[in-house]
């Protein structure tokens, strides 16, 4: 009986402390599970931190570089003004200072090579053979301004708010429109090399010539280069030059004829040469 006692004593003394280490390990693994719930909480809050301040990186990276494209749009805008200014300004320097005129006899493509073309009967552009080509070309030309092309004084054009006088146009703007076929010598000129030019004749035979006529005021003219040499062809001549006009009655320069044959074309006395150019150089004597 004692001995069953002792042994009873000694099973309960057994189940108490595994009761006890239960109950340890248990205290143990619910003070961990409320540990780590907290840490995973924090976890998930800083994870959702992390996701809202991603979010918004985002958000801000849209911004900026939407932004960055827009500044990107108005800087071309500005390039674009800039290259335009630039642009006018050198078209203004063109039609005003007479060494770079030149230029303005490159831009011949857009207006006046089809109407050229047109009224030469030719389909594309053609180099003449010979003298007789060339002073035929140069006539038909001559002929086509006297018919087509008024005199009248300086043209101005507008850039932005204000007109300016121009020299010098190109042969594409001064046959822009049936308002713009009108001008002084010196479109007389430009056009004339400009369609002699847009026809196919090279650039080495028609030049535009200016200087004083008559020992007086400065004039623009022509030459077309032959065999033979230099000749000159004064557009204007195509036109009787009205001086002045009082009730019905004009006096003025009378016109020159161009002849078949080679010989100069002219309604002045004397010519006095100092600038001399074509659409490739300029020169001056």
């Amino acid at each position: 009986m004692n001995k069953m006692v002792k042994e009873l004593n000694k099973t309960s003394v057994w189940l108490i402390v595994i009761c006890l280490v239960l109950f340890l390990l248990l205290g143990r693994f619910v003070g961990l599970k409320v540990k780590y719930k907290a840490k995973y909480e924090q976890y998930v809050e800083y994870s959702d931190y992390l996701q809202e301040n991603i979010a918004e990186e985002k958000r801000l990276h849209k911004m900026t570089r939407e932004y960055a494209e827009h500044l990107k749009e108005k800087l071309d805008e500005l390039n674009a003004e800039v290259e335009e200014f630039k642009m006018i300004e050198e078209r203004l320097r063109q039609g005003v200072d007479q060494s770079e005129a030149y230029k303005l006899l490159q831009k011949r493509e857009a207006v006046a090579k089809p109407i050229v073309l047109d009224f030469l009967g030719l389909r594309s552009p053609s180099i003449p053979k010979n003298d007789d080509e060339l002073w035929e070309r140069g006539r038909k030309i001559y002929g086509w301004l006297s018919d087509n092309y008024a005199y009248q004084g300086d043209k101005s054009v507008q850039f932005g708010p204000s007109m300016v006088s121009m020299q010098f146009f190109s042969p594409d703007e001064l046959l822009a429109d049936d308002n713009a076929r009108g001008g002084d010598c010196d479109d007389y000129a430009m056009l004339f090399a400009g369609l002699m030019l847009a026809s196919g004749v090279p650039s080495g035979n028609v030049r535009v010539v200016a200087g004083p006529v008559d020992g007086d005021g400065w004039h623009a003219w022509n030459e077309v280069r032959l065999s033979s040499g230099w000749v000159r062809v004064d557009p204007v001549c195509s036109q009787e030059l009205e001086i002045i006009g009082f009730m019905g009655l004009s006096w003025g320069v009378s016109g020159a004829r161009y002849p078949k044959s080679p010989s100069a074309v002219e309604c002045f006395g004397k010519y006095d040469s100092r600038v001399r150019f074509n659409d490739e150089a300029y020169s001056k004597y």
